[in-house]
């Protein structure tokens, strides 16, 4: 009976965040519908076209060095003559929703809460790189997809008691793979290698998961590498050397990074902060697991570092970080308990509206006044809740 009780629970929470993914999509494709073709749409709808060896314009933006992202729009485009951007706006659409369901099982690892887990998810499809390019025909929600399926089947090889090397061996063949998708996969990765690094183990056995991994991680790149060069004349060190050659020049790329790795979770950064001092005194008590530690570190470091391996500052690439830090974000809701729904559809909710604004109608001033307007609104949330407890 309470096999059969859990089990309902579980189908309608789950029942419950697919409408609630497909309200946030609908809401954001409504919302952002003016910006359906963005500057890379056409390249990606002329790859797709290419790769299965229909006619279209040369591959300047070396799309081809990418074919999994390319395949599902070709086939499409192959077997029904659907045009390749609608095939790829509805794989954004598949993709969009699997983001949210693989991001609510990854908190819900971490956190065992299920609450805390279906809010975080909530604010990670409320991130504005998402609203935008997760509903409109790009490749971006298919990453964020993959990565966040390398992340959890990451976290399940990691918490397995035993260490089992065909388990290692497959997340290497899945990473390998994925990154003929997008790159984005690549956080995965740092995620997996931190958190062997930081394992209570010795050093011959992390160096067992290393290898594990690493027999997996490198035929793929090898093999889709060389059919890639054989078929299109093109393979992963053509995309790598065409994306260090003449790249975007700042005039002050330190602002122009700060202010990119902040519109990719907007006013929930202040939530991060909230959630960091939570982090960081469970991590003083010793309450947190090394895999969870290590998740937080990830993206720390994977924030610090990017800069000086990559040269485009773009909000919609930084959000492969965000779901490091939507962690924190839901472990500031131990101090938001009563209002935690509301804290969190108020910020979603306001990222949307002055991101609209902005691209819409060029209002400045937007993003200040929102901060503001957050900030004491959190403020006040945290005195309500601090009041209440006592």
């Amino acid at each position: 009976m309470k096999e059969l009780t859990r089990d309902t629970t579980k189908k309608n929470n789950l029942l419950i965040l697919f409408l609630t993914l497909l309200g946030l999509c609908i809401a954001s494709f409504v919302l952002f519908y003016f910006m359906w073709e963005q500057p890379d749409t056409p390249s990606y709808a002329n790859g797709a076209k290419l790769l299965l060896g229909f006619d279209g314009e040369i591959d300047r933006l070396q799309r081809l060095t990418k074919p999994l992202s390319l395949l599902f729009p070709a086939i499409l485009y192959a077997i029904f003559g659907l045009d390749t951007i609608y095939g790829l706006w509805i794989q954004e659409l598949i993709a969009y929703f699997a983001c949210g369901f693989l991001m609510f099982h990854i908190l819900h690892a971490f956190l065992a809460n299920r609450r805390h887990a279906y809010w975080g998810t909530v604010a990670y499809m409320l991130c504005q790189p998402m609203a935008i390019f997760g509903v409109l025909p790009m490749i971006d929600s298919l990453g964020w997809a993959i990565s966040l399926g390398g992340i959890l089947l990451s976290i399940q090889v990691l918490n397995k008691s035993q260490f089992r090397f065909w388990c290692f061996h497959l997340v290497g063949w899945y990473l390998g793979i994925g990154f003929f998708a997008k790159e984005s996969i690549l956080t995965a990765g740092a995620f997996l290698f931190l958190s062997i690094l930081l394992e209570q183990d010795s050093f011959f056995n992390k160096v067992k998961r290393y290898v594990a991994v690493g027999l997996g991680f490198i035929p793929p790149i090898l093999l889709i590498s060389a059919f890639t060069h054989y078929q299109y004349g093109v393979s992963f060190l053509t995309w790598l050397s065409f994306n260090h050659t003449d790249p975007v020049q700042y005039n002050q790329p330190i602002k122009a990074y700060l202010m990119q790795s902040f519109r990719f979770l907007d006013l929930y950064w202040l939530l991060v902060a909230v959630g960091g001092f939570v982090f960081v005194k469970q991590c003083r008590e010793k309450l947190l697991s090394r895999t969870h530690i290590s998740f937080v570190l990830t993206g720390i470091i994977c924030l610090l570092v990017y800069p000086f391996i990559w040269p485009y500052y773009f909000d919609r690439i930084l959000f492969m970080f965000a779901p490091f830090f939507i962690l924190l974000v839901c472990m500031s809701l131990d101090y938001i308990q009563k209002l935690s729904g509301l804290t969190i559809l108020f910020a979603g909710l306001s990222n949307l509206l002055f991101t609209y604004g902005i691209y819409a109608y060029q209002i400045t001033g937007l993003i200040i006044s929102a901060i503001g307007g957050y900030s004491v609104f959190l403020i006040g949330v945290l005195v309500y809740n601090w009041k209440v407890k006592d």
